[in-house]
C-alpha cells in the first residue's frame, strides 16, 4: 500500500504506535533513494559526447541500478509483512503446554523470516556500494554530490538494516542459523567498508578534499 501511496501517510505510520512500519523499511528506502539517485547520475551520463568513453559501461549500469531500486522497493514491502507475521505471533495463545509450544515453533519461524530481510538489505546495499566508485570515477563530473548521496545512503541502509538482525539474533534460539548470519554480515560489512573507502577517495579527487 505505500509504495503506490503517499510519503506523507508511510512517514505518518512510522511515527504512529505500530509494529510495522519501521527500522528495516526505512533501510529499505534509503537503498532504494541510492539506486534511484545513481540511475540520475548515469542518465546524465549516458548521451555526453564527453563521456562517451564511459557510454557502454554506464548502460549496462544503468541497467542493474534500476534493478537494485525495484529489489529495495520489494524488501520496504517485505520488511514491512515480516514484522507483522512477529507481531501475530506474539499474539498467540500460550495457556497451555501444547499452545506454548506451538507459539514458539511459529514465533522463531517468524523471526528467522525478518531477519532475513534485513540481510539481504545489507547484501544488495554493499552491491550498490560496489558501483560507487566506479560512478565517482568515470560518470557525469557535475553530479558528483549525487554520487556522494548514495554512498551515505547505502551506509545507512546497511547499518539500519544490520541493527534489525542483530536484535532478531536475541530472540532466536537456532545457534547455528545466527552464526551463519554473523559471519555473512561481517563479511558484507567489510565489503561495504572497502568500496565506500574507494569511493570517497575518488569524490575527493573532484572536490578538491
Amino acid at each position: 500500500m505505500y509504495v503506490d501511496g503517499s510519503i506523507r501517510k508511510y512517514l505518518k505510520d512510522l511515527a504512529a504506535k505500530m509494529p510495522a512500519p519501521g527500522g528495516g523499511s526505512s533501510a529499505a528506502l534509503s537503498g532504494a533513494m541510492a539506486a534511484a539517485l545513481m540511475s540520475m547520475v548515469l542518465n546524465f551520463t549516458i548521451g555526453n559526447k564527453k563521456y562517451k568513453s564511459f557510454e557502454d559501461v554506464a548502460s549496462k549500469l544503468l541497467i542493474r541500478s534500476e534493478e537494485l531500486r525495484a529489489i529495495f522497493i520489494e524488501f520496504f514491502m517485505k520488511d514491512i509483512k515480516s514484522y507483522e507475521a512477529v507481531a501475530d505471533a506474539y499474539k498467540l495463545p500460550k495457556d497451555t503446554e501444547e499452545h506454548k509450544k506451538g507459539r514458539k515453533e511459529i514465533m522463531q519461524n517468524a523471526l528467522k523470516h525478518a531477519l532475513s530481510v534485513p540481510l539481504d538489505i545489507c547484501k544488495y546495499s554493499v552491491e550498490a556500494m560496489r558501483f560507487c566508485p566506479e560512478l565517482a570515477k568515470n560518470a557525469n563530473k557535475n553530479l558528483i554530490c549525487d554520487v556522494e548521496v548514495p554512498v551515505r545512503l547505502l551506509e545507512a541502509a546497511f547499518y539500519s538494516a544490520k541493527i534489525n538482525v542483530v536484535m532478531n539474533q536475541k530472540e532466536i534460539e537456532d545457534i547455528k542459523f545466527n552464526e551463519i548470519a554473523s559471519r555473512e554480515l561481517n563479511v558484507l560489512e567489510e565489503g561495504l567498508l572497502t568500496y565506500k573507502g574507494i569511493s570517497e577517495t575518488e569524490i575527493n579527487k573532484i572536490i578538491g578534499k
